[in-house]
């Protein structure tokens, strides 16, 4: 994988993409990523169809520093988030547990350097001073762009109050159901993060509570969820259960319990299925 000049403009889908400047283009809107969105971004573009491992990712955005996966999970979702609002694709990334993340469409990569300077040169041989103040009129307009997306940042750093759950990871009756307990996780974390208010504690928390972990969660963290879960063995079907917790009374407030294959797109129904159900029960907004 080569390392992406700084003028280069990618093209995918109905997407633009500006890596220099951070916003993305489609169907006629303009609207900017953060600065460590859009690195993420980029790197699963130069990989443009392949795999992006975790490590990959990190070591491209994040290089030399000590990052949970967390945060590149939550990258994930506001990226997908995002760009989902604009774009007319269904399925821009795709994850793949224990592997990483894989750009979908065909990616186009250009110089946006040439083309500008292109442009301009035949411009103003052209139409002289009627291709100077185009550029200039031009140049406003990048500037409002640029100022509406300094604007954008700061609103969407004014984040709603969150609402803290203490993801446990999904208990495996079976040695040979873990690999499904482990996609359940994965498809777990991408969900809640995908809502404007629910987010979960970072896994390295789970050493001392994992035991006994409504007062637990409730008293070190003050924690006000618990999200628990199981898998076992029902004759030729998974039997997966999915729990709300109070974190403080340990009383069982929401349970969806289905038969399922292990089957990925049918854990990603049952886990969107039980997030907006959740959502609902806490009368919060669903996604973001």
């Amino acid at each position: 994988m080569s390392k992406t000049p700084e003028n280069s403009v990618f093209r995918s889908s109905d997407l633009t993409i500006h890596p220099h400047t951070g916003q993305i283009e489609v169907r006629g809107k303009v609207f900017s990523l953060g600065l460590v969105n859009m690195q993420v971004l980029v790197t699963l573009l130069e990989y443009g169809g392949e795999v992006a491992s975790r490590a990959d990712i990190f070591d491209h955005v994040w290089k030399n520093q000590t990052v949970s996966d967390d945060a590149l999970t939550r990258c994930i979702s506001e990226i997908r988030t995002q760009l989902g609002k604009y774009s007319s694709c269904s399925v821009l990334i795709e994850t793949l547990p224990k592997r990483g993340y894989r750009w979908v469409p065909e990616v186009f990569r250009e110089s946006a350097t040439a083309k500008i300077a292109s442009s301009a040169g035949t411009g103003l041989l052209q139409g002289g001073w009627k291709q100077v103040a185009i550029v200039a009129a031009v140049g406003v307009a990048s500037l409002l762009l640029f100022t509406m997306g300094v604007l954008w940042l700061i609103g969407s750093s004014l984040q709603p109050e969150l609402v803290r759950v203490a993801l446990i990871p999904v208990y495996a009756r079976q040695p040979d159901q873990d690999s499904m307990a482990a996609d359940l996780d994965d498809i777990l974390r991408d969900h809640l993060l995908a809502t404007k208010n629910l987010r979960f504690f970072a896994r390295n928390t789970f050493k001392d509570g994992r035991q006994n972990p409504s007062p637990y969660f409730s008293r070190e963290f003050n924690a006000q969820w618990i999200i628990e879960g199981n898998i076992r063995q029902k004759q030729n079907k998974f039997r997966v259960s999915l729990s709300l917790v109070d974190a403080k009374t340990a009383l069982v407030v929401y349970t969806l319990t289905q038969e399922l294959d292990n089957d990925l797109p049918q854990l990603e129904k049952m886990s969107s299925s039980f997030v907006t159900k959740i959502a609902q029960v806490l009368r919060l907004d669903s996604v973001e």
